[in-house]
């Protein structure tokens, strides 16, 4: 079971580094009104792990990077395969949509996090 306290003290920690006082390139250059859709692609073969910290990382963007707080509450993330699941390479393994700012401000968290666990679920599968 995932511990959302501790969870969310690693995600401000991450925040920090990742973004530190907000992503001023993306507010500066994305027009606030555009909308779209990401897509996670797996760059290998392996085993997914973490989706559900991925889902958090978008819900949470509003808490640490208030121009985003009305944005962010209209992203809808939806997973395409199952934590624990093996998959191939190019496999869609999430979409996010919504406004493109808060999907860009948070997809390098979101990476790292789902890269991390994947990669651990990968090696104990073997």
């Amino acid at each position: 079971m995932l511990d959302w306290k501790s969870l969310s003290t690693l995600l401000d920690l991450a925040w920090a580094e990742d973004i530190g006082s907000g992503d001023v390139t993306t507010l500066a250059t994305v027009p606030s009104d555009l909308k779209g859709r990401g897509r996670i692609l797996a760059k290998s073969p392996g085993r997914i792990a973490g989706l559900s910290v991925v889902e958090y990382v978008f819900q949470t963007l509003p808490r640490i990077h208030a121009p985003l707080s009305d944005m962010n509450s209209r992203l809808s993330f939806t997973p395409c395969v199952l934590d624990g699941k093996s998959i191939t390479a190019n496999t869609v393994i999430a979409e996010v949509s919504g406004y493109i700012a808060p999907i860009l401000v948070g997809e390098r968290t979101a990476l790292n996090f789902l890269q991390r666990l994947s990669g651990v679920a990968t090696l104990t599968a073997q």
